[in-house]
Order: C-alpha cells, then sequence, then structure tokens
C-alpha cells in the first residue's frame, strides 16, 4: 500500500528517509534495510556505514555490508536475497530509488521487492522531467538511457515504455512544465507496492489507438493533482 506520494527535487526525499533509517538503526541494531539498484552513491555516501544488504551490478567493498552483485533482473540472483529472506525474515525496509525506470523487467523487480521487504522508498524522474529535452542538443526527450516513464494513478505505479511515440508534439507542454521542484517523483509503502505495464506491454493494436490511450493515461496522473497545487503557468 503506497502510503506517501510527492514530487520534489531529486534526491531530497531520500536524504530525508536515509537520515530517520540512520536514527532509527542508531536505537535498534536489528532494524534491517537493504538499497536495490543504490552500489553507486553520490548524494548519502555514508549510508553503507548503516544500510545491511546492498543489490546492484556494481561491488560494494563494505565489510559490514551483504552485497548481492549482478543483474537485478536476473532471477538467479534473487534465490540468493530469497535464502538470506528465509533465514532471517523480511528486511524491514527497502530503498530502490532511479533503478525501476532503467531496467528491463521492473514488474518483476518490483514483485520480488514484495516478498522480501516490508516497507520502503521509490523514486524515480517524473514524467515533466522525461519530456523535457535536453541532452544531446535537445533532440530527445528525457534521459537517454531510461526504458521507462513511471507515473502514479490512483495510488498505483504505472509504467509507459520510451517508444517513438513519445516523440509527439503533444507532450510539449509537459516538458514546459518542468523545474527543479517536480523533477522526482517519490513514494513510500508498506506490505506491498501495487503496479501494472500500460496497455499490458503490448504495442498495439495500431500506432493511432496506442497514441491515443498511451496520451489519455500518461497525462491524467496522481502527479498532474499535486503540479497544479504548486500554481505552475
Amino acid at each position: 500500500m503506497i502510503i506517501e506520494v510527492g514530487l520534489g527535487i531529486i534526491a531530497q526525499k531520500k536524504i530525508q528517509e536515509l537520515n530517520k533509517l540512520r536514527e532509527i538503526k542508531s536505537k535498534n541494531p536489528n532494524y534491517r534495510i537493504i538499497d536495490i539498484g543504490g552500489g553507486k552513491e553520490k548524494h548519502v555516501p555514508d549510508k553503507f556505514e548503516f544500510i545491511d544488504a546492498t543489490m546492484d551490478f556494481r561491488d560494494v567493498v563494505k565489510e559490514n555490508i551483504k552485497h548481492f552483485s549482478g543483474n537485478i533482473n536476473d532471477p538467479f540472483l534473487w534465490e540468493e536475497v530469497d535464502k538470506e529472506v528465509k533465514k532471517n525474515g523480511k528486511y524491514d525496509y527497502c530503498i530502490c530509488t532511479h533503478t525501476l525506470e532503467d531496467i528491463a523487467y521492473p514488474a518483476y523487480v518490483l514483485k520480488k521487492i514484495n516478498q522480501i521487504a516490508k516497507a520502503g522508498i521509490i523514486s524515480f524522474p517524473s514524467k515533466y522531467r522525461e519530456f523535457k529535452r535536453f541532452e544531446l542538443d535537445g533532440s530527445i526527450r528525457g534521459y537517454s538511457h531510461h526504458r521507462w516513464i513511471i507515473t502514479i494513478k490512483d495510488k498505483k505505479l504505472k509504467f509507459f515504455p520510451k517508444v517513438n511515440i513519445v516523440e509527439n508534439i503533444i507532450f510539449d507542454r509537459l516538458g514546459e512544465l518542468s523545474q527543479t521542484a517536480i523533477e522526482e517523483v517519490f513514494l513510500t509503502w508498506e506490505d506491498n507496492i501495487e503496479f501494472e505495464i500500460f496497455n499490458n506491454d503490448w504495442l498495439g493494436p495500431s500506432p493511432v489507438e496506442f497514441f491515443k490511450n498511451f496520451a489519455n493515461e500518461i497525462l491524467n496522473t496522481d502527479e498532474d493533482v499535486i503540479v497544479s497545487r504548486f500554481n505552475i503557468e
């Protein structure tokens, strides 16, 4: 269940949550924290002093941390995590920030997160940021290495593929709305995270129908309600 949804400056909410987790950990050393996809940390590098495990293709050389090294889309890697959870119980908290938009199968990773953690934080670039032209002299929208545009609709994560269709002019307005205060979407959750892939991961039945449905859904999400409160013109 999603507890809180918000927009803000990139990494701001993550830093706040990590500060809370640091305090919790100092009072309760048995509180277990796993970070998925955060093997390279530039915002809060000292998190490796108080989290318990990381899961990433980057190696984390810290004696006090259990590191699951590999592709987080790989079921064999998750077998190792499942063994750890079977032995010690679910992790109390899972950090997964700026990761799901990068990977091929985010639905699989979210399914596994639900199985190995009790609560957590997820964050990703907002759709406003993903429709802004800022890379390669403005020739493309959003981040070139991202596979997905992620939104929240009715407190459910929704994944839209970054296909050629996002170049359509109808999305210029979203890009124009982009500003520092709404570059990131974050959510905190407990028990489980609900999610779905747009159009059941099918790019059909025709370009016209796909575009119509894509536009209708991505232009009407929970973030728009938050942005309307900012009085952004």
